[in-house]
């Protein structure tokens, strides 16, 4: 490994970072701030959410990460990385859950799975009440 000079293992590691991006859903809703809304890609979080939601979820991400950077960056303070990367948890725990309903969370922060369970059982609690007929209307 030490035969490997240091600019290529950096050239490898720069070039896997930036093939990765494409397949970032966080990266992919950043550019959409640059984009008009008509342009955004077919996904579950562009077809179920607002944009101005999906956008304030994206910046809320935005900040988190931009603090982490900070904390790891600043030396004094950089012990205290662990504990920000923890804090995330609670925050998307209680506070997001406070901001976002539990729809817009599921199509923004989930995988695909997820979603498609989410999605199903909407559906068949649709299909549940409209397909039933009122029990208060005589046969």
């Amino acid at each position: 490994l030490k035969a490997i000079p240091m600019p290529v293992l950096y050239g490898v590691f720069l070039f896997m970072g930036l093939v990765s991006l494409g397949t970032n859903e966080f990266f992919c809703r950043f550019t959409m701030f640059f984009m008009q809304p008509e342009k955004f890609p077919m996904e579950t979080f562009t077809q179920y959410v607002k944009p101005h939601r999906m956008h304030l979820f994206t910046a809320i991400q935005l900040v988190l990460f931009i603090t982490l950077y900070a904390v790891k960056t600043i030396k004094p303070i950089a012990i205290a990385f662990p504990i920000v990367i923890a804090l995330c948890i609670p925050i998307r725990m209680y506070v997001l859950t406070k901001i976002f309903t539990e729809e817009e969370l599921v199509m923004i922060d989930s995988d695909e799975e997820t979603v498609r369970k989410y999605l199903e059982q909407v559906e068949a609690k649709e299909k549940e009440e409209h397909g039933a007929p009122d029990a208060e209307e005589p046969a």
